[in-house]
């Protein structure tokens, strides 16, 4: 048995053989409190930093949008799914160009696989 669990229940019997006064027990909650919720999804955004919502922007349809800053796409071995190098940003100038230069190395190679059937 659990020391702690035979601690309780010798407190337990102590309170009720000597006649003692026991503590009194806190009442568990009733089902008429209000349940704690989340907040609304429109809320959150509005609480989020400014930082943050400075820097949604809007794209209209057929406009082209610049995603630099995410990095090049890495075109998947199966020359069907892509992907984003995850510390982009965490590297330098110099690192970021080598980065690059590999990754559309690489992606022509798995596309021409992808093309011929070779994959």
């Amino acid at each position: 048995m659990n020391i702690l669990v035979a601690l309780a229940m010798a407190s337990v019997a102590t309170c009720v053989s000597d006649g003692a006064m026991c503590p009194p027990v806190e009442p568990a909650p009733t089902a008429a409190a209000d349940p704690l919720s989340l907040p609304a999804p429109w809320d959150a955004v509005a609480s989020s930093s400014t930082a943050t919502a400075q820097s949604v922007q809007s794209v209209a349809i057929g406009e082209r949008k610049a995603l630099e800053h995410l990095g090049p796409m890495v075109l998947g071995r199966d020359g069907r799914s892509y992907s984003r190098i995850k510390n982009w940003a965490a590297m330098g100038a110099a690192e970021q160009n080598r980065t690059r230069r590999v990754i559309l190395r690489r992606n022509a190679a798995r596309a021409k696989k992808a093309h011929t059937g070779t994959v």
